[in-house]
């Protein structure tokens, strides 16, 4: 597995991730071979009940012969069995049970390598699902990273736009401490417009988390295919 796993890309959550599904696609592979190849055991155990009816059925014609002979009367000589049919289906049931014998202990070996194998692929399956937690966390640190990014620059442009409300407001106090009250009143004026004006809120919205939330699942659904 250790090979697998360097040629898909070396040790990153990544490369984990595309070594653990090439070999859960090889074991699958295997599996599906051993399943078909216990379905043709199984036809060997279908032979040894079909030889097994037809001795049944001969023996139920021969039953019914003599039942219909005894009916009449038990006149003449009795219905005779076909025994060259009887050896023949006793070879037949024979050669059957032998080869039914042997499917047995081949689809007993078959099994227990089936067994193993299911198990291994629900331990890759495990694997796989914690690879690819290792991969949405590398996202969710990009994403944290991107968020960290943007909230420093949204942070100097709200700065920005304070500091020009602030500006505004000192413009009009320097007048007024300047005797131009008619000045001051018009800088002031517009100080408080600056101010009630909100500046954005970067709060996400529940439907924007409930929409991002579908798109963890999806992705993480991605992941584990």
């Amino acid at each position: 597995m250790v090979a697998a796993l360097k040629m898909a890309g070396g040790t990153s959550p990544e490369g984990k991730l595309a070594g653990l599904k090439a070999t859960r696609t090889e074991l699958l592979g295997r599996v599906a071979q051993l399943t078909a190849a216990r379905q043709q055991l199984d036809a060997a155990a279908d032979g040894e009940r079909a030889a097994t009816a037809a001795i049944g059925e001969l023996d139920a014609a021969e039953i019914g012969a003599a039942s219909e002979w005894a009916s009449m009367g038990a006149s003449g000589a009795p219905p005779a069995p076909d025994n060259h049919k009887h050896r023949e289906l006793a070879e037949r049931l024979a050669s059957a049970q032998a080869a039914a014998a042997a499917a047995r202990g081949a689809g007993a070996n078959l099994e227990g390598e089936l067994a193993g194998l299911r198990a291994e692929l629900a331990n890759i399956a495990a694997d796989i699902e914690a690879v690819a937690l290792e991969v949405l966390e590398t996202e969710r640190l990009a994403t944290l990273a991107e968020l960290i990014k943007v909230a420093a620059h949204a942070g100097h442009l709200t700065a920005k736009l304070r500091a020009h409300q602030l500006s505004i407001g000192e413009a009009g106090r320097h007048r007024r401490d300047h005797d131009d009250p008619s000045g001051a009143h018009r800088y002031f004026v517009e100080a408080e417009r600056l101010s009630a004006i909100p500046l954005p809120d970067p709060q996400p919205l529940v439907s924007d988390i409930d929409a991002a939330r579908l798109q963890w699942q999806r992705r993480f659904g991605e992941l584990k295919a």
